[in-house]
């Protein structure tokens, strides 16, 4: 039997009952066959038997995708920020306990005043462009940058919508295992 014919014969039998790994992102067969036999066997999970509950395993849980993570939280900032679902009581998470911001430090607090302040007068914003042109990360510094190409439309002025584009970065510290934003600059925004 080969490699992918035991990850398909695995995916059958084990898969549509409990205790089945999952991934988020794409993986090569051998890979993940390599994990749920060396690795994920390792650990002992308890049955436990609900009608209509599956227990699923993330893969990434256990082997974090940095790249994948770091793009999807730009993405979701920078929708949030624009699209004016900033929410300070739990997005304010999402961030570093000091933010640089225009070259100063502010806290969680003063950036969400700062992120409301902009939707009050610019909501909605309707995001034209949002290309990720580059995602680095250094594990050992514990630092982060995504760096992407933005343009968007804000309220109209006079009947016309004005669009801002330009280069976009947010920068992210890691904290307890999380990517956290520590600064971030948009075209339009604050004065860019």
């Amino acid at each position: 039997m080969t490699r992918r014919s035991r990850l398909e014969l695995y995916n059958e039998v084990i898969n549509p009952t409990s205790n089945a790994p999952l991934c988020i992102c794409e993986y090569d067969d051998e890979l993940i066959y390599r994990f749920i036999t060396e690795e994920f066997f390792e650990h002992e999970v308890d049955d436990i038997q609900v009608d209509g509950m599956i227990n699923h395993f993330v893969y990434e849980t256990f082997h974090a995708n940095h790249d994948y993570d770091l793009r999807r939280y730009a993405t979701e900032f920078i929708e949030k920020v624009l699209k004016g679902s900033w929410i300070p009581e739990f997005d304010k998470s999402d961030l570093t306990s000091e933010v640089t911001f225009r070259g100063k430090q502010y806290d969680g607090d003063s950036i969400s005043c700062i992120i409301q302040t902009f939707q009050e007068a610019f909501h909605p914003a309707e995001i034209k462009e949002s290309s990720i042109e580059h995602v680095g990360f250094d594990l050992e510094e514990q630092f982060a940058s995504v760096r992407l190409q933005l343009s968007y439309s804000t309220r109209p002025e006079n009947g016309k919508a004005p669009v801002y584009s330009g280069k976009a970065f947010l920068n992210f510290k890691m904290e307890f295992d999380y990517w956290r934003i520590c600064s971030f600059q948009l075209p339009g925004f604050g004065g860019e």
